[in-house]
């Protein structure tokens, strides 16, 4: 039998022949067509449609492994960005508030937050919102994956994940789901000592991670000494976040500096980081791209 790279034009449901062959690396293109829905990638066909072939696969379980294959893809779709630090009062839930906001107004959703730490400050802020963007979610520790499932299929693009002030076996699981784990870090030294339990838990679980400087003093050389001493551990964003009232004033009524000012220096600086998160985030997939040129 002649194992072609190509097999017949087919929908998946019935698996009716249609006219013309139709390569395994098949794309979006045919669904936007209207072929019915494509295998998922050229790998994944080859070793199914080998199973069927040689094993005599039912059709139903043939199209269940497809199936599979693609809610798995599915989930790649979300990007997760996980805001981790032991220390208190670092900044994450005023970060992950503002990321999330500036990825809607910048066209970068739908976003969901999801709150993660008992105190549930960032839930509190998003309940005295007058929107409903970005969305929140509630959701515990240990459905925290199936959660995420849940909300790829719904269409979620960004995932903002605050956590407790704690390093435990809890926080290393959320960490191992992340596509980015941001660490706020105030420019003092009690927080510059306390960023080394956080990294070594996103370091052992193989997962990237960048630090945001927060709450820094204008002109303070300070500030410069903690971005140079976190710089050796590894990447920093160049967006430094200040210390200035109008980010506690925003927040007091569900607001953030972008949506009480949009011209303002804060404003300025959450959407410096954004970029630089969303850079962060996709630095593999672009490495991949060029890679396959």
């Amino acid at each position: 039998m002649n194992h072609s790279p190509c097999i017949e034009r087919r929908k998946l449901v019935g698996l009716r022949p249609t006219k013309g062959p139709l390569p395994l690396s098949t794309s979006k293109q045919a669904l936007k067509a209207g072929e019915g829905r494509p295998f998922v990638d050229c790998a994944i066909q080859k070793s199914c449609l080998r199973a069927f072939v040689q094993y005599g696969l039912q059709v139903a379980c043939f199209l269940a492994i497809i199936k599979a294959f693609q809610h798995e893809s599915t989930r790649a779709h979300v990007k997760i960005l996980v805001l981790a630090s032991q220390k208190g009062g670092a900044g994450k839930t005023t970060l992950a508030a503002h990321i999330a906001v500036a990825a809607e107004l910048a066209g970068a959703g739908p976003a969901v937050l999801i709150d993660t730490d008992p105190q549930g400050s960032l839930s509190a802020w998003w309940n005295s919102r007058a929107v409903d963007t970005p969305a929140l979610s509630a959701a515990k520790l240990a459905e925290l994956r199936a959660k995420l499932e849940a909300l790829a299929e719904a269409g979620f693009k960004l995932a903002v994940i605050d956590t407790p002030p704690a390093i435990t076996e809890a926080i290393r699981d959320v960490v191992k789901l992340a596509d980015l784990v941001l660490i706020p870090t105030r420019p003092s030294p009690h927080d510059l000592r306390a960023v080394g339990s956080t990294v070594d838990i996103a370091q052992e679980t193989a997962r990237p991670f960048a630090f945001a400087v927060t709450q820094a003093k204008s002109n303070a050389r300070l500030t410069v000494q903690a971005v140079a001493a976190l710089s050796a551990h590894g990447a920093v964003a160049p967006a430094i976040v200040h210390d200035r009232v109008d980010y506690a004033a925003s927040m007091v009524d569900g607001r953030t500096v972008g949506e009480a000012d949009a011209k303002s220096r804060s404003a300025d600086e959450i959407n410096q980081l954004l970029a630089f998160v969303h850079e962060r985030m996709n630095v593999k997939q672009q490495t991949k791209k060029k890679e396959t040129v």
